[in-house]
């Protein structure tokens, strides 16, 4: 399971995502368990574009893109890679389910592309503009409403602007306590979805920006009430 929420803005791209990642181990015996590791589920692909991945493992693809891109890839050009690299992979596993996004700036206008696993195949949805997008392991839906509370809570009313380093810290806390629940817990044996979470921005002008956040900062209020000055992860 794993959580993946992006923000499309008129000129750029934002998308955080947890960095647990849980492996099924079985044994000679039949028995199995879930070992837990961190893993970068966030990658920059070339200084416009980057790739979020939920849930099967498919590193082997990753590569290759990265292998291949060169930095005058269009979208255009580099959606069709990650539809294929990932689809030769997934067509071999019956049972393969996942979720990938691609996302940045492209003629300089932010986007996102939301690539399904379906029927082996996949169904592409596109985001433009001032959109919220929701790419959740389990429950794509679960958390928009949440999403778009803590984008409220974001806001910056000294600058006009969401501060959305802090936006994503709210939405992964609030879906990192919803995933500590009893049934979670029972069913992977830990919580699915921990801190630290990734995150990773583009704007037009072929600027980008990663950072990883151990915790939720608990002075995000007070910083949001006195910030007077942008940052590179402030949308206004």
């Amino acid at each position: 399971m794993t959580a993946l929420i992006g923000y499309c803005f008129k000129d750029g791209a934002f998308l955080v995502a947890d960095t647990q990642r849980l492996i099924e181990t079985k044994f000679p015996d039949g028995n199995s368990t879930m070992v837990s590791a961190k893993a970068l589920k966030i990658n920059k692909l070339n200084q416009n574009i980057g790739i979020a991945s939920a849930g099967n493992p498919s590193d082997e693809a990753r590569f290759r893109l990265q292998v291949n891109i060169k930095p005058e890839h269009s979208k255009e050009q580099i959606s069709n890679m990650v539809a294929e690299y990932y689809g030769e992979l997934l067509k071999t596993n019956r049972d393969a389910h996942a979720n990938h996004i691609l996302f940045g700036v492209d003629e300089g206008k932010g986007f996102i592309q939301h690539f399904i696993w379906e029927n082996e195949q996949y169904t592409v949805r596109n985001y433009e503009g001032e959109q919220i997008i929701i790419a959740e392991g389990e429950n794509p839906n679960q958390f928009k409403d949440l999403a778009e509370r803590c984008l409220v809570l974001s806001s910056l009313s000294q600058i006009k602007g969401y501060q959305l380093d802090y936006w994503a810290q709210l939405v992964m806390h609030h879906i990192v306590n919803h995933t500590g629940k009893k049934e979670y817990i029972e069913l992977y044996k830990e919580n699915p979805v921990a801190f630290p979470i990734d995150l990773l921005i583009f704007k037009n002008g072929g600027i980008s920006y990663y950072s990883r956040r151990f915790k939720l900062d608990n002075k995000i209020e007070e910083k949001l009430k006195t910030k007077i000055s942008p940052n590179i992860f402030t949308v206004q």
